[in-house]
């Protein structure tokens, strides 16, 4: 109202307001102005246990972290990291109009630094794209001994995940997802096409 101004923080994504005015005690009177204001990147990661340090039979341990300004995208899906942080516990709201606690809080580490030990290659690079992939004649001797064996579904589904205990069935399930076929196009027979992936 009399054109004053101050600045604020945020704590915990909410913006406390000043609620009276120094100059003119009016209350509630003061308004956010966007082009003022001053924003930093921030990043959720959830890092997962390596397969190396699972013991037999247990499921991988996660744990969420967060990043702030140049640490944002210094890692990426796949990459073996070490991380230096604080690990905080967070209060979680029973209903989002209420400021009523839960009883469990929920944990998390606050990312002082980040170490990459081993990046994923994910992506092909364009030259090795055209390059042909060639394979031995003793690798080629074992691929067909195992296209003939009765038994290749079990041997590939005991292979997937072996440090994970029975689930056969979602094992099953995972594995046809990971081969594919031919997609067939039968448009001039006045048939429709056939895709080439299985549905799970």
């Amino acid at each position: 109202m009399c054109g004053v101004s101050t600045e604020a923080q945020i704590d915990k994504g909410r913006i406390i307001e000043p609620t009276n005015c120094k100059r003119c005690q009016s209350r509630h009177s003061f308004e956010l102005v966007h082009n003022l204001c001053m924003f930093t990147d921030k990043q959720f990661i959830k890092l997962q246990e390596t397969p190396e340090h699972i013991p037999e039979g247990e499921t991988p341990l996660n744990v969420n972290l967060i990043v702030y300004d140049d640490m944002v995208d210094n890692c990426k899906p796949g990459d073996k990291i070490e991380i230096t942080g604080i690990y905080r516990a967070q209060g979680l709201r029973a209903s989002t109009n209420k400021r009523i606690l839960r009883s469990v809080f929920k944990t998390y580490v606050d990312v002082v630094s980040i170490n990459s030990t081993h990046r994923a290659k994910f992506l092909i690079e364009e030259e090795d794209q055209d390059s042909e992939v060639t394979f031995t004649d003793d690798q080629r001797k074992k691929f067909h001994d195992l296209a003939e064996n009765p038994r290749l579904y079990d041997i590939l589904v005991d292979a997937l995940a072996p440090s994970i205990w029975e689930y056969e069935e979602v094992k099953k399930g995972v594995l046809c997802q990971l081969f594919g076929g031919t997609p067939k196009n039968f448009a001039k027979n006045s048939r429709d096409r056939f895709r080439n992936d299985i549905n799970i």
